[in-house]
Parts: structure tokens; C-alpha cells; sequence
């Protein structure tokens, strides 16, 4: 595949990452080898199985190249000395290979940047799981991280559905006719050359883009959407973040989040996961003292994707604003609230359209979009101001049957978030085989006990569930 530029969102995507916010999405995999044909999958055969499936998303290949002084969106290029083996990497625990064990492991790895010299990805393959419930003897983790650039969280889930199959015995996908070479990738003059054209088209780009905001502007006006007027207060988890990670998931039967929908009509698994997640940071808090008078405000990452594209890779979301209603001590009633909010939130970025406002960031150079990202945060941390979200709340839906790696049945599936400044905890919500599971990256400083944090979404889930069975005692 050709050289290729960046969109401006996965170039922002790009331009944020630092050594203190690696911006990495990673999907944690459990797999059970005993599904695997003849018992045993080894390294070798992970290696071989993982070339054979290169050509189906240009992410494995492709290294990001950068314009000179950064004039414009670099681009994505074949890898000339691309090395399978570097990408890819062996590690076990050790004894006794418990949940806790495989949790410190993730949360370490997801605090290192990858090698953005190289594509940037990274496959670890963990063993020695033997102390983690559930998992069978000889079960292992496939650990894939991805910069956020190359994929965003529908792509990823669909990269990770092109390394695995729906049978165990997958003989694999089509095999290349003709051996893997890289294309001629342009040159650093080129590309120079290319960020002078488009420095002198971006104003017309602009003038191009005024109206259609313009006219989003007045739909909204005249639809009467209410503006988010909220006030966001300031936690612990809305400072510059560390280095350092923690990570952990819980979960539940699909079929029990869906019976907390009856708390209120029309609800949805998403709404559920937000008033799980908003119980969870009001006990949180309140075991710590820090219970704001007001209610938190989770950003919620929304795929713009175009379904007549479902094969594209980059990033394509647009996000909304959803207060959490946590000032709200019952449950019942908060989701309720949770609810409306996310019916009004999703009412506003239909009004001044998701897609819109994401092209709208072509105006801006790559470079500039992340500097304003770092001085917005540093401000906030100067003013004492909360300007962005308290968490962000993804929700991603998986597959319904099970999927094999290689032949090796997978168990179950898990997602790690980046982090950024100001925004120290994130939350993915994603379903497999029945199941919904609830994982959460937090910054290592600011929860110290994520172990306290996983029981307060149990008890939040555990109460949300109880007050939807009195409420169907109620109707009955």
C-alpha cells in the first residue's frame, strides 16, 4: 500500500503522545491452548500465524514518517526493515500466575510508550496463568497495543477480529500471491514540498468549512438543544498524570445489565455502564472524603464511523459530554437522571453533527492541536479550573460467538485506556459470548487502591440491580 497522510484527528492523536501519556490503545486476551489442534501452540507457531494475517490491516506495517519541522500531518509508510519479531514477544509469570499478577503486568506495560520509529504496535504473549479463575491449565494472555494514530476502538476490535477466527481449526486467511515488499515512499523533500501546497490551500479550506458550522450553529438554535451549562468540579483524578498506571476489570452477565433498563424507558447497556460507573465514583469518593457537591461529568467517546466503510482504520469518533448525577444518592433516581442527560447529549451532537465537528480540526496543523491540548490542561491545573470531563466512559461492543487465536478458544476480553492530563481514570465497557466486562486505567498516584475501586463498582452494580428488581415487583 502506498504512502499515505494522516487525517488531522489521527495526527492530533499522534501529537499528544508523550512519555508520561503514551497514547496506546491496548486489548488484554485470555486464551485456553487446550482448544488448540494436536494441545499445544508454541512461539514459533504464533509468529507464523501472525505473518500469515500482516496483509490484512496496513497498521501492522506501516511506520508513521513525519514532515520536516513538522509543517504539516505526517504520513503513514511502509516499514522497509519491517522485523515480525520485534513486534512480537514472549513473557510469563510467575508463580502462582494469579488475576492480581496479570493486572500489575498490564498496567506496566501500558505505561511505556512503543517505538514510534517502527509501526507502532506490540503483541506480548503471557503465560503462566495458572493461579487466574476461570482460565484453564496452560492458558495464556495475548496483550496487543496499538497507537492510538493508527486505530481508533471500532478499528481496533476489528484488527483483533482479523487475528482470530470463529473455529479452531482456521486453516487462516488467503495467503499473498506474491511476497510482501515495501512501496517507494516519498521523499523528505516531497512531503516538504506538500506541507508548503497545503499551508497555502488551508485558509480556502477554512472558508470551505464556515458554513456547514454555521449551519449546524442554527440548527441548534432553532431545535432549542440545551447547551451544556453544568459546572465540572475538580477530583483526584483531574490533575497531570504520572507516568505509572493501574489497571483492573469486572464484569457481569449481559443478560443481568440489560434487566437494570427497566429502571427507565428507553434506557440502553451504555446508560447502564455510566450509572454503574457514577455509583462506583460516588462511594469511591466518599471512602476518601472528596465527594463534590456537584455532579461529575464523563466524556463519552461516540464512532462517527462511515458503515459503508466498515474495513477503514484511523480514527473516527466525536465525543459527548454526560453529567453523572453522582450528587444523587439514590440509585433509581440516578439513573433516571443519567438517562435524560444522555438523551439531551445525544440530541446536541446530532444537531451540530458528529462528523462536522471533526473535520473541522483540518483547519488546525497537527503540531498546533497538541500544543493547545497541553496548555489547555496546564492552565486548568494553573486556574485550579476544571475545564474538560472528570473520566471518560467508552463502550465498545464485541463479538456474540466465541473467537480463537490460532486455535486457542479466547475467554475473555479486556481494554486498556490511554490517560491524558486532566483526565486520570477511563473506563471501557465491551461485551463477549454473554458477558459485559468493565475495565478501568487509572494513574498509579491517584488510585493507589484500584483493588477498593473494583468493589465499589460491584456494590454499585450490586444496588442497581436490586432497585430494577423492586421496580418489577412493583409493575408485576
Amino acid at each position: 500500500m502506498p504512502a499515505r497522510q494522516m487525517s488531522p484527528m489521527d495526527a492530533f492523536m499522534y501529537y499528544v503522545d508523550s512519555p508520561r501519556t503514551p497514547n496506546v490503545i491496548t486489548f488484554v486476551n485470555v486464551h485456553d491452548q487446550s482448544t488448540v489442534p494436536g494441545g499445544r501452540l508454541t512461539f514459533r507457531d504464533v509468529l507464523r500465524g501472525v505473518e500469515e494475517r500482516l496483509h490484512l490491516s496496513p497498521a501492522f506495517r506501516d511506520k508513521i514518517a513525519r514532515v520536516p519541522l513538522d509543517l504539516d500531518h505526517p504520513y503513514w509508510e511502509p516499514d522497509p526493515d519491517f522485523d515480525l519479531e520485534f513486534h512480537v514477544r514472549h513473557i510469563a509469570l510467575p508463580q502462582p500466575g494469579d488475576w492480581r499478577q496479570l493486572c500489575i503486568l498490564v498496567a506496566r506495560l501500558a505505561s511505556r510508550q512503543l517505538d514510534l520509529s517502527r509501526p507502532p504496535w506490540e503483541m506480548w504473549i503471557v503465560e503462566g496463568l495458572d493461579g487466574v479463575d476461570g482460565v484453564p491449565p496452560g492458558g495464556f494472555a495475548v496483550v496487543l497495543r496499538i497507537h492510538h494514530s493508527a486505530i481508533d476502538g471500532v478499528a481496533g476490535a476489528e484488527i483483533l477480529t482479523a487475528l482470530t477466527s470463529t473455529t479452531p481449526d482456521d486453516a487462516g486467511p488467503p495467503r499473498r500471491h506474491e511476497p510482501w515488499t515495501a512501496e517507494h515512499a516519498p521523499s523528505e523533500l516531497r512531503r516538504l514540498l506538500g506541507a508548503g501546497m497545503h499551508l497555502a490551500t488551508r485558509p480556502t479550506h477554512l472558508l470551505g468549512r464556515i458554513r456547514p458550522l454555521a449551519e449546524a450553529g442554527v440548527r441548534l438554535a432553532r431545535e432549542r438543544h440545551p447547551l451544556p451549562t453544568f459546572r465540572v468540579p475538580k477530583t483526584r483524578f483531574n490533575h497531570p498524570v504520572s507516568p505509572h498506571r493501574v489497571w483492573d476489570a469486572t464484569g457481569w452477565p449481559l443478560e443481568e445489565v440489560k434487566s437494570i433498563r427497566a429502571l427507565a424507558a428507553g434506557s440502553t447497556v451504555n446508560d447502564v455502564v455510566l450509572a454503574v460507573v457514577a455509583g462506583a465514583l460516588r462511594s469511591y469518593l466518599e471512602i476518601h472524603g472528596e465527594l463534590p457537591a456537584d455532579s461529575l461529568v464523563s466524556l463519552v467517546p461516540v464512532s462517527v464511523r462511515d458503515e459503508r466503510r466498515p474495513d477503514s482504520v484511523g480514527n473516527e469518533i466525536a465525543s459527548m459530554a454526560v453529567p453523572l448525577h453522582t450528587e444523587v444518592a439514590d440509585a433509581a433516581e440516578r439513573f433516571r437522571r443519567i438517562r435524560s442527560s444522555t438523551q439531551q447529549s445525544k440530541a446536541r451532537k446530532q444537531a451540530v453533527g458528529a462528523r462536522t465537528l471533526t473535520e473541522a480540526a483540518a483547519v488546525v496543523p497537527g503540531g498546533l492541536m497538541g500544543l493547545a491540548f497541553r496548555a489547555q490542561a496546564g492552565l486548568a491545573e494553573l486556574t485550579r479550573v476544571q475545564t474538560g470531563p472528570n473520566t471518560s466512559i467508552t463502550n465498545v461492543p464485541g463479538p456474540t460467538v466465541p473467537l480463537y487465536f490460532l486455535g486457542a478458544r479466547m475467554v475473555g476480553s479486556w481494554g486498556v485506556a490511554p490517560l491524558s492530563d486532566g483526565v486520570g481514570l477511563f473506563h471501557i465497557a465491551s461485551s463477549y459470548t454473554g458477558r459485559l466486562t468493565l475495565s478501568y486505567t487509572a494513574d498509579r498516584a491517584m488510585m493507589p487502591d484500584p483493588a477498593v475501586y473494583g468493589e465499589c463498582l460491584e456494590e454499585s452494580f450490586r444496588e442497581l440491580a436490586a432497585a430494577a428488581q423492586a421496580h418489577r415487583d412493583r409493575e408485576a
